[in-house]
């Protein structure tokens, strides 16, 4: 599930679908940001400080597009 302003370059990824814990859900999404590393694609957790936010946002991977990307890039 992707959610995002559209005036943003920043897009978070959410799994469709809560886990039965925030640290299980932190975790798949590691797992799945470190399986792109593998195949040459940056990713990155958007990570808060559960403990100082109220209602912390669900657990999230950032996607950042930018002018620099290439259409190559964003097929990948």
């Amino acid at each position: 599930v992707a959610s995002g302003d559209a005036l943003s370059p920043v897009v978070h990824l959410h799994l469709p679908s809560t886990l039965p814990s925030r640290s299980a859900e932190e975790n798949l999404l590691q797992d799945i940001v470190d399986e792109a590393m593998k195949h040459g694609v940056l990713l990155s957790r958007a990570k808060y400080v559960t403990k100082e936010e109220l209602n912390p946002p669900r657990p999230s991977i950032r996607l950042v597009v930018s002018a620099g990307h290439t259409p190559e890039h964003i097929r990948q």
